[in-house]
């Protein structure tokens, strides 16, 4: 059922909010221990980002730490409270799967997400960007998907719709040759990478498409997530705020301390020595 401007606006600004407010806490918190950092690289990096201290080097290894995780933590986001919470879906998470038949197949295990139509179900499998798949996982999803059609969808007709592998941001343009492999496109990919048509069943959306799929054909859809993104975010505390607690974070940080200065000069030995003894 097609979600309103204004329900997908204020309901993503909350669970943004809700987790700009936890992620903040848990990397303020999580800094004391020492981040991974190649001694042997630093005085590049330093040269690449025309750093010439402490806490201008330090800034850009904590972004860099960090990038990772909160990349992790928005794609649990999406998947965990995003689209429940804004949209209404189902997510197949171990309590459901355990509670309601037949998603507790080990067939269904890649289907994230159950989105309810008006006359049917339609199963969504989501990825975060054009470059998430390897042929591995391809092979495997088509093999997931040749089995709930077999087993799920032709046996019960007019309860499913279509099995949608949805990726986050991207555009079917940039999407790699592994997403036309899960689907079994060509008679080449069939011969080559042991896959089955199931083009039939399965289809990919990307970007805007798959925004648009997922809130009845609503264009518009992706861009109203987006303004609840940037109005929690610009609630969330100021810029100043910020960039002093990532100072502090690095100044606290056990990893940046034998770095040091020797009038103005970074100590690149102290730091290697520290690291590799």
């Amino acid at each position: 059922m097609l979600v309103e401007e204004f329900d997908v606006v204020t309901r993503t600004k909350d669970v943004v909010s809700w987790w700009l407010t936890n992620r903040a806490r848990k990397f303020a918190a999580g800094q004391k221990d020492t981040m991974n950092v190649n001694p042997f690289m630093l005085p590049l990096v330093s040269a690449l980002h025309g750093t010439d201290s402490v806490e201008e080097l330090g800034e850009v290894l904590l972004a860099a730490h960090l990038l990772g995780g909160h990349s992790t933590g928005f794609g649990k986001l999406v998947d965990e409270k995003l689209l429940p919470q804004v949209f209404r879906t189902s997510k197949l998470d171990a309590k459901f799967r355990s509670t309601t038949p037949p998603y507790s197949q080990a067939s269904f295990n890649d289907i994230d997400h159950l989105v309810q139509r008006e006359n049917h179900v339609d199963l969504l499998s989501l990825k975060a960007s054009p470059w998430t798949l390897n042929l591995s996982v391809a092979r495997d999803l088509n093999k997931s998907f040749e089995q709930i059609r077999d087993h799920q969808m032709e046996p019960n007709p007019g309860k499913y719709g279509e099995i949608a592998v949805g990726v986050i941001y991207g555009t079917a343009s940039t999407l790699t040759d592994k997403y036309h492999v899960l689907r079994g496109e060509t008679l080449a990919q069939r011969n080559k990478h042991k896959v089955v048509d199931v083009t039939r069943d399965v289809n990919v959306y990307a970007g805007r498409e798959f925004w648009s799929w997922l809130n009845d054909g609503e264009v518009q859809t992706q861009d109203w997530v987006l303004n609840g993104v940037v109005e929690a975010a610009a609630v969330f505390g100021s810029t100043s705020e910020q960039r002093k607690l990532v100072r502090a974070l690095v100044a606290n940080n056990p990893s940046l301390s034998a770095l040091g200065t020797d009038h103005g000069n970074l100590q690149w030995k102290a730091f290697l020595d520290n690291v590799n003894g």
